[in-house]
C-alpha cells in the first residue's frame, strides 16, 4: 500500500512538473476562407477564346468551356491573419487547399508569392493536381500539405510565402492553371484555403519562494544578435533552370541539317535535363530553347522553373546555409532567363530586392555573383538611385569586359560541361552554337571595345581575340568577318548599348564592390584561323588557340579590370582579390567563397591561397588539326581524352581538355612523362602541335606537319615534358601494328 501511495504521488508530481514547467504548444486550425480577387490569364493560340472572356456568375465563379491552349485563373486577398485567426508570431505548420467545381482534366494549383505565370512557392510548381475534380459533376477536393521554412522539400510549401505582409499586402496568390493543343473545359466554383499553426509559446510562470533580503547584483544585459543584411546569388549564364510554360509540339530544322521533331510535356524541365544531355546525338532537344531573330522573342513559351541548377549553384547555397545564413529568410538565389539582354534583367532584379527589403525589413542587400550574373549586378548598380539597395558586392569570374569563350560559341559552339568528377556530361558544340546564335546575352559576352584596351594585342600575353592569316582583328574588323559569315551581328547593337557603362565600371556608387579573379589556369585568350593547302592540294582553314592567364574560362584582365603591368584599371573604388580556381569552381566551394564569408563577418584576414597579386600558369599544349583524335595518358595510365559516347574526361590531374571545330588540344602540367596516341578519323593528313607556356607567355612551339593518314592510320610518341629534346612521332600508316615511320618536327 505504502508502494502504491508513493508511485501516486510520484505520478501526481510529474503530472505537476510537465503541466507548470514545461510549455506543450499543439497546432491549431483555421477555418476555410475564399479569395476577395479573382484575376484570369491565358493565350488563344488555337481558338479566339481566352479565359479573360469567360462569363463570371459570381464574385468567385468561372465557367470557362473548351479551351484549346493555356489559361490561368488567379486567386488572391484570403484575409489577414487576424481574419483568420491567426496570431501574428504564430509558426504555420501546414496549408490546406479547397476547390469546388469540374473538369474534363486534372487542374495543376500552385502558390506564389504574386501574380506571375508560375509558382514559385511549392516544390514542384504546380505542386497540387485536382484529378478529383474530372467528371460532370461538380465536387469538392481538399489537399493538406506541409509547410517547410528551410531547405526545399519535395510536395511542400515555402513557409516564406505565409509570412504576415504577404496576406496584408495581398500577395498570396494560388493559380489554376492547365495547357493542351486538345479543347478542354472546366467550371471552377470556388477555392478556400486553411491553416494549421502553432501558436506562439509561452511558458507559464513557475511560483518561487520569496527570498530573503539579500543585495541583488546588477545584472549584465544579454547583447541583441545583429541581424544579417539579406544576401542574394546571382547566377551566370546557363545557371538558373528552364521549362516549358505549354505543352509544344516542336518540328523545326535543327540548324546543322535535318529536322528534329518532339512532344514537350508541359512544365518539362528543359535547362539542365541531363538525361538529354547524356544521350548520344547531336542534342537537338535542346533546340526549343532558342531565339528568334530579334533576340527578344523565344521559339517557345520558355519560363523559370524558380530554381538554380543544382550541380553548378548547390554548393554555393549549402556553403551560406552551413554559416549561419537561412535561405528565403536571409539568403535568396535569383534565378533569371539567361538568354535575354542584360540590360532588361536588372528589372527583374530590382522587383527581387523591393520584395527582399520588405520581408526582412533591411534597408540594403548583400550580393554575391557569379560569372555573368556579375554583370547583371554591376548594371544594376550602375544606376545612383537602385545603388542604394545595395550594402555590399561581390563578384566572381565575372567576364566585365567579355571572353573569348563567347566568342567562341558564337563561332564554333562550346563545351557549356556539367562536370561530374573527372568526366564532362556536355551539349554538342554544334548544338550550343544552335542557341547562342539569337542569344543578345552571348553577344553581350562578347569581347567588348573595352576589351582591346586590356588585351591590346602587343604581345603573347595580351592578344587580340581573333588572328587570321591577314593579322590580328581588332573589335571592327571581327563584328565585320562575323556579318560576312551571315551572323545575326545586328544583335551587336544591345551589346554595345550594354557595355556604354564600361568605362564607368570604375563608378561604384557607393556600393562597397570586391572583385574575385580566378587565374594561373591556361583561357583561351585567341581564337586563330589560317587558310593553307594540304599535301593533296585542297584548301582548307587550320584552327588554331592562344592560350593566357584566367579562370579557364575569363581572361584574368576582364574578370579583375587592372593591369598592374600596364597601369590600366577600371576598378575605382573597388577591391581585387585572386584565387586559383576555375571558372565554376569559384562559385562552388574554396578559397573565393572563404573570402566573402570573411568580408561579410567584417574580417580582414585573408584565407588560404587568396592572394593580392594573380596566380600565373606554366605547362605544356599539345593540339591536334584535321581528321585526329588525341589521347594521353601519364605515367599512372590516367587518361585525358575523348571517350566513346562523344564526351570527354580529364583523368590526369591539372589537364584540360578543349576542340575548336576539328582541332582538339590537351593541357599538361609541366610535371611528367605521357604517352600521347593518335587515332585517325578520316584520310587527309594532320598537323601535330606542342605549345610550352612559363609564366603565362608562349615560350616555344613545335611543329609536326601535314602528317599523312589513311582512314587505318595509328600513331604515338612520349613526351618529357622535364626535357628540351622534342619527342619523335612513330606511326602506323595502315594500323597493322607495325611502326611505318618516325616522324621529326618540321623545321
Amino acid at each position: 500500500m505504502k508502494a502504491f501511495v508513493k508511485g501516486f504521488i510520484v505520478l501526481i508530481f510529474l503530472s505537476f512538473y510537465f503541466s507548470v514547467f514545461i510549455s506543450l504548444s499543439f497546432a491549431d486550425t483555421t477555418s476555410f476562407r475564399s479569395a476577395n480577387i479573382v484575376t484570369t490569364s491565358g493565350s488563344p493560340a488555337f481558338d479566339s477564346i481566352s479565359l479573360a472572356n469567360c462569363s463570371f456568375t459570381d464574385g468567385i465563379t468561372c465557367d470557362k468551356p473548351l479551351v484549346s491552349s493555356y489559361a490561368n485563373l488567379y486567386f488572391r486577398d484570403f484575409g489577414s491573419y487576424a481574419d483568420f485567426g491567426i496570431p501574428s508570431d504564430a509558426t504555420i505548420t501546414k496549408v490546406k487547399v479547397k476547390m469546388t467545381g469540374k473538369a474534363n482534366v486534372g487542374l495543376y494549383v500552385g502558390l506564389s508569392s504574386s501574380i506571375t505565370s508560375w509558382a514559385n512557392c511549392g516544390f514542384p510548381s504546380d505542386i497540387w493536381t485536382f484529378w478529383d475534380l474530372v467528371g460532370n459533376t461538380i465536387k469538392v477536393k481538399t489537399f493538406t500539405t506541409d509547410v517547410v521554412y528551410s531547405g526545399v522539400v519535395v510536395q511542400a510549401v515555402s513557409g516564406n510565402c505565409f509570412q504576415q505582409y504577404n496576406f496584408d499586402n495581398k500577395k498570396l496568390t494560388f493559380r489554376i492553371n492547365y495547357s493542351s493543343s486538345q479543347p478542354w473545359s472546366a467550371n471552377i466554383d470556388n477555392l478556400e484555403i486553411a491553416f494549421d499553426y502553432n501558436p506562439p509559446t509561452t511558458p507559464t510562470p513557475t511560483p518561487t519562494p520569496t527570498p530573503s533580503p539579500t543585495p541583488t547584483p546588477t545584472s549584465t544585459p544579454t547583447p541583441t544578435p545583429t541581424p544579417k543584411t539579406p544576401l542574394i546569388l546571382i547566377p551566370g549564364i546557363g545557371g538558373s533552370e528552364l521549362k516549358i510554360n505549354e505543352m509544344k509540339v516542336w518540328a523545326e530544322d535543327t540548324g546543322h541539317g535535318g529536322k528534329f521533331s518532339y512532344l514537350y510535356p508541359k512544365n518539362e524541365n528543359v535547362w539542365l535535363n541531363e538525361d538529354k544531355m547524356g544521350e548520344f546525338g547531336e542534342d537537338d532537344y535542346y533546340d526549343v530553347l532558342r531565339m528568334k531573330t530579334d533576340g527578344i522573342t523565344s521559339e517557345a513559351n520558355i519560363g523559370l522553373t524558380g530554381n538554380l541548377v543544382v550541380r553548378a549553384y548547390q554548393g554555393a547555397i549549402d556553403f551560406f546555409i552551413s554559416n549561419g545564413y537561412e535561405l528565403n529568410k536571409d539568403f535568396f538565389v535569383f534565378p533569371y532567363d539567361w538568354r535575354k539582354d542584360i540590360s532588361g534583367t536588372k528589372s527583374f532584379l530590382d522587383e527581387e530586392i523591393q520584395q527582399i527589403k520588405t520581408q526582412t525589413g533591411s534597408a540594403k542587400v548583400d550580393i554575391v555573383a557569379h560569372s555573368m550574373g556579375g554583370l547583371v549586378a554591376r548594371s544594376y548598380i550602375s544606376d545612383a538611385a537602385r545603388a542604394l539597395n545595395v550594402r555590399k558586392l561581390f563578384t566572381l569570374g565575372t567576364p566585365h569586359l567579355g571572353s573569348v569563350s563567347s566568342l567562341k560559341a558564337l563561332r564554333y559552339g562550346y563545351c557549356l560541361a556539367i562536370e561530374i568528377g573527372p568526366f564532362c556530361l556536355s551539349l554538342a558544340p554544334s548544338e550550343m552554337k544552335d542557341i547562342v546564335q539569337n542569344m543578345i546575352s552571348d553577344y553581350e559576352l562578347v569581347p567588348s571595345k573595352a576589351y582591346f584596351n586590356f588585351y591590346s594585342g602587343e604581345d603573347s600575353s595580351h592578344p587580340y581575340p581573333y588572328r587570321t592569316e591577314s593579322g590580328s582583328l581588332n573589335y571592327n574588323q571581327i563584328k565585320n568577318l562575323l556579318t560576312g559569315l551571315s551572323y545575326n551581328t545586328l544583335l551587336f547593337n544591345p551589346s554595345e548599348a550594354f557595355h556604354n557603362l564600361d568605362n564607368s565600371l570604375s563608378n561604384t556608387n557607393g556600393v562597397d564592390v570586391t572583385v574575385i579573379a580566378g587565374s594561373g589556369i591556361p583561357t583561351l585568350g585567341q581564337i586563330i584561323e589560317k587558310k593553307t593547302t594540304s599535301l593533296l592540294g585542297i584548301q582548307y582553314v587550320q584552327k588554331d588557340i592562344l592560350n593566357i592567364n584566367g579562370d579557364k574560362t575569363v581572361p584574368l584582365l576582364s574578370a579583375s579590370l587592372i593591369d598592374s603591368d600596364k597601369n590600366k584599371s577600371l576598378l575605382g573604388d573597388a577591391e581585387v582579390f585572386y584565387t586559383n580556381q576555375e571558372h565554376g569552381e569559384l562559385a562552388a566551394s574554396g578559397s573565393a567563397l572563404n573570402l566573402v564569408k570573411n568580408i561579410l563577418e567584417g574580417r580582414d584576414q585573408l584565407p588560404d591561397d587568396v592572394l593580392t597579386e594573380p596566380y600565373s600558369f606554366s605547362g605544356t599544349q599539345v593540339s591536334v588539326h584535321s581528321p585526329v583524335n588525341i589521347n594521353v595518358y601519364d605515367a599512372s595510365d590516367n587518361h585525358t581524352g575523348p571517350t566513346s559516347n562523344g564526351d570527354f574526361e580529364t583523368n590526369i590531374p591539372g589537364s584540360t581538355y578543349d576542340t575548336l571545330d576539328d582541332a582538339k588540344f590537351i593541357f599538361l602540367p609541366d610535371d611528367g612523362v605521357y604517352t600521347i596516341k593518335f587515332e585517325a578519323t578520316d584520310q587527309g593528313s594532320f598537323d601535330f602541335k606542342i605549345r610550352s607556356y612559363e609564366d603565362n607567355v608562349n615560350t616555344s612551339t613545335v611543329l609536326y606537319n601535314d602528317i599523312p593518314l589513311t582512314v587505318s592510320t595509328k600513331a604515338q610518341t612520349v613526351l618529357d615534358t622535364l626535357s628540351s629534346q622534342p619527342p619523335i612521332l612513330q606511326v602506323d600508316q595502315d594500323g597493322n601494328g607495325t611502326i611505318d615511320s618516325n616522324i621529326e618536327p618540321t623545321d
